[in-house]
């Protein structure tokens, strides 16, 4: 598994209509497999993961709890 299939998964869940908290709680899911997976040595990295970048992450985070738009957050300062 790549990060281009977790983000064409969260797409494809998006695509359905599906809630926010719902898209939280796929890639909550998916996030821990994926660790878990990495701690058997099945994986050399989990692909839900965002370490890279860290200084994006309160404004992702912003995005995904109050299912903003992009363009809305953009205007955030």
């Amino acid at each position: 598994m790549s990060r281009q299939d977790c983000r064409e998964l969260i797409a494809t869940c998006r695509a359905k209509g599906l809630r926010t908290g719902t898209l939280k709680g796929i890639v909550r899911a998916l996030s821990t497999i994926l660790t878990q997976a990495v701690e058997d040595g099945l994986l050399s990295a989990n692909p839900a993961l965002r370490e890279h970048f860290p200084e994006w992450h309160p404004w992702l985070l912003c995005g995904l709890r109050t299912g903003m738009r992009d363009g809305e957050l953009l205007v955030l300062q």
